[in-house]
């Protein structure tokens, strides 16, 4: 289990790989655009950012 330094560090460096490397951060603007064009309309706030939090960790349901 990381312990909270080294979740710190760890989203120090996606942040850093994402503002350094413009086709991840494509890929990435990409795939959040991917899960909100897949909400229904009438899909509430917390249930989108929950949709998109998923995407991101790769999070299969």
């Amino acid at each position: 289990m990381n312990t909270v330094q080294e979740n710190t560090e760890l989203f120090r460096k996606l942040k850093s790989a994402l503002i350094e490397d413009k086709v991840l951060y494509g890929a990435f603007v990409a795939s959040i655009e991917s899960a909100i064009k897949e909400l229904p309309s009438h899909i509430d706030r917390e249930c989108a950012a929950r949709r998109i939090a998923d995407r991101i960790i790769r999070r299969e349901e």
